[in-house]
Parts: C-alpha cells; structure tokens; sequence
C-alpha cells in the first residue's frame, strides 16, 4: 500500500486554482533525443547527459498509460488544467503517435491546449506535429559555427528546415514558437538572435529561456559559466521587453514559490516527479501512475501529496528558480 502521506493529503483543501489541480502536466511519451537520433547533444541538456552515463535507458510509454493520464486529468482536473504537453525528456518529432494522442485528448479535453517540443532536425516526422495547438521550437543560436557550440552538432540548417516545415504548413490557429535557452556561449549574441528570428522567421513567436540549475543538474550549471539567474533575467527584460519571455521571477503569480509551481511531470516510466526541473526520476519522485491506480489513488490524490510535503523536496531548496520569498509564499498556503 502507499504510505499514509498520500491517503492524508485527501483531507487538503486548496483556494487557487493552481493549488487543486496542476495546470499545465508534461507527458514524457517517449525520451528519444541526443546523438542516436538527431546528432545533436546540447549543452545544457540533463536528461541525455544521464543517458550518455548509462545512468538512463531509452524508453517508450505505452498509448494504454497516455491515455489513463488524460482520463484522469478529465475525471479530476478538467477545470483547472490549461495545457497537455507531450514532451519532456525526449523531442517532439521521435513521437509519431501525435496526431491520435491529441485526437484522445481532444475527445476529453477540448478546450485544453495541446503542445510539443523538438529541435526540429528530425524533420521527416514533421507531419505529426501538425496536429497540435502549438509546436515549440529549441534553437538556440542563430548561426551554424555558434550552433555548433551550443548544440554540439553540425545541424543548423537541419533545425531551421524543420521549423519552415511547420511554418509552410502549419493549421489556421497553429502557434509556432522558436525558443532559446540562453548559455555562456550564446549570451553575448543573444540581440543578433532575436534579430535574426524576427526578421526570418516573423510567423514564429520568439522566446527567451534562462536555464535553471537544481542540485544535481551539473549541464545547466556549466553551461550557465559565471551568469547568475539575475543576469539571465536581466537581459531577457532588456532584449525581448514585455514579449517572448518564457519566466522570469517578476512574472510569477498568485504567490506561486516559482512559476513551475502549477506544473506536473510524468516521466516516461510513470513517475509523476516533484518538479520538471530535469529530476531524476528514481531519486524525487511521488510515486508511479500505474502503481496508483491500481491502489485507488489518482493523479488529484498526488498533487495534494506534493502540497502536503511541500517543504520536504531538495529540489526546491538548492533550484534557482525558485520566488526569492519561497518559504513564505509556501507557509501562506491554505491547508485543511
């Protein structure tokens, strides 16, 4: 049986909307990326550092499991949730099941926004991707030698063939974003970067991504170099203005502790994660999907676990993310 916490967190009773439900849940549908599949190995990027250590295997999660996920998020949050997003540690381009995970999540959830994303150098995939609501694009440079820095591969022009291909043929209402993660190599450039998107590609909405560093997320923080996370933010702020930021610590609302605070992570293996802040799975997690459901606990019953031990969770207490006031907005959550 699961331990005591999760059957205490049903007596909780949360006032927000984000404290009943999350918000927004990541399905990681499969976590194929990295060098086996598009020859790329970004710098910054935990979960394939832990596949490159042998530390994490290649995976797939089965459609019988995607789908008992959405059926939960429309028994138990179909009023609070705001997005479904098939991605997490893999690219959205490897998951030729798009177009009939979001036809089911349609069915149950019409009005929820589907998304994905890719490097879009698998581009030959493309088609399954038009489905969505919203397609986002990581390139974070915006020329061939700095991609090759930043994405430790020579595939630059790969990544803009799969962004016009989506662009070409994109739905009417389809969004396309284009992000990039900022690093010590690509700061410097940053301006010529949201330069070069904007004039190339102006149907695209460009976003400005600081990295976050947790306790063990070792890429991040040696791709961040000397930037602090107030760097990072400040240059968003100057370069994109009040557009394409993807957080910063100013925006986080309803004293949420960080802006992840309404988000929900399931791993390709079914772990539902404390944060999506590239964890790993085996060491902070809530417990395995399947595993509940066959003890009568549901993914409702998880999200009030996570706000009942909110304090206990190491991710938290060393990511940089985090509302400079975490404590204080966590001790003014409502609990009964």
């Amino acid at each position: 049986m699961l331990n005591t916490g999760l059957r205490m967190a049903r007596k909780t009773l949360h006032k927000r909307r984000w404290q009943r439900f999350p918000q927004v849940i990541q399905i990681d549908t499969n976590n194929f990326c990295g060098k086996p599949y598009c020859s790329i190995e970004c710098s910054y990027c935990y979960p394939q550092w832990k596949i490159a250590q042998g530390k994490r295997h290649y995976k797939i999660m089965p459609t019988n499991y995607i789908e008992l996920i959405i059926d939960q998020i429309a028994k138990y949050g179909k009023h609070e949730m705001d997005l479904i997003d098939f991605f997490l540690n893999g690219d959205g381009f490897t998951e030729p099941r798009l177009p009939e995970l979001n036809r089911y999540a349609k069915q149950r959830l019409p009005i929820t926004i589907t998304q994905t994303f890719t490097n879009g150098i698998c581009y030959k995939n493309y088609e399954a991707a038009l489905s969505l609501d919203r397609v986002c694009f990581t390139i974070s440079a915006h020329n061939r030698e700095l991609y090759k820095v930043v994405h430790r591969g020579d595939m630059f022009f790969d990544a803009l063939h799969g962004l016009e291909l989506i662009l070409d043929n994109r739905r009417e209402n389809q969004q396309v974003e284009v992000h990039c993660v900022l690093t010590k190599d690509n700061i410097p450039y940053v301006k010529d970067w949201w330069n070069f998107f904007g004039r190339n590609y102006p149907d695209a909405v460009r976003i400005l991504s600081p990295l976050v560093a947790s306790y063990d997320n070792l890429p991040s923080k040696e791709a961040m170099g000397n930037y602090s996370l107030d760097d990072m933010e400040k240059i968003v702020i100057d370069v994109a203005g009040s557009e394409g930021r993807m957080w910063t610590r100013e925006l986080i609302p309803d004293e949420k502790p960080c802006v992840l605070w309404d988000n929900m992570s399931i791993d390709v293996g079914g772990e539902i994660l404390k944060c999506c802040n590239w964890s790993p799975p085996e060491d902070v997690n809530f417990g395995n999907i399947y595993e509940m459901e066959k003890e009568g606990y549901n993914l409702k019953d998880a999200w009030r676990r996570r706000l009942i031990n909110r304090y206990d969770n190491k991710l938290c207490q060393s990511c940089n993310m985090r509302h400079p006031n975490w404590i204080q907005r966590l001790a003014a959550m409502k609990l009964r």
